[in-house]
């Protein structure tokens, strides 16, 4: 099988690092090209059926919060069969960043679904961060403040509703590990449709899905929308449908912080389906290039079973939410 080449699809990259080492780059890219030429989306890792003929047209994307410069990914599927306007989806990356291959997978694998896919940058580098002291320092700031998290998460949305051809009215957000944390935040705000929507508010996403993802809730200091005056009948019109796919071995998100965010999403009405895994699955269950006892004393292991039942569960969300 002929392995991905992430300079020759996004030359934009090229000269930059998008893997920890080229062992890990190796099995991911490896897994992305699998995924390409798959057509069965039910093995967790497999494009549309009807994806065979598109191509992706790839982009780099300036936009800003209005304070920070952002650098965004925009992938969109073009080819036979697909409609003007087409849903969009965001993507969340981890705590590395924006430009890994993982991230540049799924952005791929979302857009042979038939969506726009805008992977969004929440460090205001563009780059990813391999320097775990970097990563932190970069982070900080937004969960220390999640109003901060929230408001750059809202100028992608805001920035992928705005590109030609995306449906304003069907879009949705996935994140993976600390990009849980980034949609679950989308999922908080507080969305009305009369003259006190505020100027962060984004369009209103119908799904946000989280997949091995930070559930660490806003708390009483740290900013944000959290919801905690609304109503339930208000709440539901506001709160997307979130679908949270968590390993019960997952070192960092507790089982205090699941049972905290159910309370939390249930006391907004929202229609939350809490998916969990076991079986070896921990933090990280997606990434096939962590299987190293090294991974594994750190809290991460790739989980097959885990990777493919919640791929397909967030195709499945996408569908319906889209149909």
């Amino acid at each position: 099988m002929k392995m991905i080449s992430v300079d020759d699809i996004w030359p934009q990259l090229e000269g930059k690092q998008t893997c920890a080492n080229e062992a890990a780059g190796k099995v991911i890219r490896e897994a992305w090209a699998a995924a390409t030429t798959n057509p069965d989306t039910t093995n967790g890792r497999g494009a549309s059926s009807s994806s065979a003929s598109w191509s992706i047209r790839r982009s780099v994307v300036e936009y800003s919060d209005g304070d920070t410069a952002l650098q965004g990914l925009y992938a969109r599927p073009e080819g036979e069969g697909l409609p003007d306007r087409l849903p969009g989806v965001i993507l969340a990356h981890t705590a590395v960043g924006l430009q890994e291959d993982m991230i540049l997978w799924k952005l791929d694998q979302i857009a042979l679904l038939g969506y726009a896919a805008f992977a969004l940058d929440m460090f205001g580098t563009g780059r990813a961060l391999w320097n775990r002291a970097e990563s932190l320092a970069a982070r900080r700031p937004i969960t220390e403040d999640r109003s901060l998290m929230q408001a750059r998460a809202t100028a992608a949305v805001r920035t992928l509703s705005q590109m030609e051809g995306v449906d304003q009215e069907r879009l949705a957000a996935v994140g993976y590990c600390f990009g849980g944390m980034t949609v679950l935040d989308l999922a908080r705000m507080v969305r009305t449709d009369g003259d006190d929507a505020g100027a962060n508010t984004p369009p209103r996403l119908k799904a946000v899905a989280s997949l091995h993802g930070i559930l660490a809730p806003i708390s009483p200091g740290t900013g944000g929308e959290d919801g905690a005056d609304l109503a339930a009948d208000d709440a539901a019109l506001a709160v997307p449908r979130v679908l949270v796919l968590h390993a019960t071995a997952d070192p960092f998100v507790p089982p205090e912080q699941v049972r905290a965010m159910e309370e939390e999403f249930s006391r907004r009405g929202a229609r939350l389906e809490v998916v969990r895994y076991g079986g070896g699955a921990m933090h990280a269950f997606t990434r096939p290039e962590k299987t190293s006892q090294a991974d594994r004393d750190a809290g991460l292991s790739y989980c097959e079973h885990a990777e493919e039942d919640s791929w397909r569960r967030v195709v499945e969300l996408l569908r319906e939410e889209f149909a």
